[in-house]
């Protein structure tokens, strides 16, 4: 998976339809009564724009787990990911599961125990929303 390009793909498709979404009216009434219908496009416009942000700063804040999970790198994503939840403390349900996963390919199921223990005591939420990964390790 080619996040990257994905993302750039995304944006040329919003880009597109913004610009139709501009243009049309001026194509289809006329530039006399453009300006009644651009009231009318103006809610998406500023929709497709909040949208295009949106995934911008999604993707420049996850860019460094995106690329290490496009190289497949998983003894480095594991290490990404362990500073994320064990060292910083951020017990979210997304990035325990991946961490989960990560550990399971590269077969460290003491980590894994070492994990559950630690989301135990600190947000136990997580460990139940994630029961089946951890399950799953218990089981190898």
């Amino acid at each position: 998976m080619k996040f990257k390009y994905l993302t750039i793909v995304f944006t040329v498709i919003i880009v597109v339809i913004i610009l139709i979404t501009a243009l049309l009216p001026l194509v289809i009434a006329g530039s006399e009564s453009a300006a009644n219908v651009r009231f009318i496009s103006l809610p998406p416009l500023i929709f497709m724009a909040l949208l295009l942000v949106g995934i911008g700063i999604y993707f420049l804040f996850n860019y460094r787990l995106l690329s290490l999970l496009e190289r497949e790198d998983w003894p480095a994503l594991a290490y990404y990911l362990e500073q994320e939840v064990i060292v910083k403390g951020r017990y979210n349900s997304r990035k325990v599961r991946l961490l989960v996963s990560s550990y399971m390919v590269i077969s460290d199921y003491q980590s894994i125990q070492n994990l559950e223990d630690k989301a135990l005591l600190a947000k136990p939420s997580v460990v139940e929303s994630n029961a089946l990964v951890f399950g799953a390790a218990r089981v190898f």
